[in-house]
């Protein structure tokens, strides 16, 4: 009998038991974000808004979470609010993340027909975080909006 086999075999179960649990983190972000996005998508506000909060308390570091939250508040015009969310959203992401979750703002904004509020957005997100031109650029230019690249 090989004693190496034996601590191979473990070792091998440790990082497979390691990957499905990854695997099964990221299945359930995504269907936190389905059903996030359905439940706005049929104007159950509420509903989405007590999803979105336990997706941020189960993820605080994703920001994909943070975007659940922010996104519902928003299409609720419940514009105070969103502000102080990208406040919180801020303090506990990274900058990359915070700009990512930026960014997905103001294409949804777009994509709703308000490329004023997404212009907005870009601007007090280059207000904050400068480093960020070349992915604002790249939104503005895609959406068609170049003109408004300061």
């Amino acid at each position: 009998i090989d004693p190496l086999s034996n601590d191979r075999a473990e070792d091998a179960e440790r990082r497979f038991g390691a990957l499905f649990e990854r695997c099964l983190l990221q299945r359930a972000k995504a269907v936190f974000a389905h059903v996030c996005g359905r439940l706005r998508s049929m104007g159950m506000f509420e509903l989405a808004e007590k999803t979105a909060k336990k997706f941020v308390k189960d993820f605080p570091h994703d920001h994909e979470s943070w975007f659940e939250i922010v996104a519902t508040r928003f299409q609720q015009k419940r514009f105070p609010i969103v502000k102080e969310t990208m406040t919180n959203a801020m303090r506990v992401l990274k900058a990359c993340d915070y700009v990512s979750l930026q960014i997905r703002l103001a294409r949804m904004e777009i994509e709703g027909g308000q490329a004023g509020r997404a212009v907005s957005i870009l601007k007090q997100l280059l207000g904050e975080k400068p480093q960020a031109r070349g992915r604002v650029e790249a939104l503005l230019r895609e959406a068609g909006l170049e003109d408004h690249i300061a």
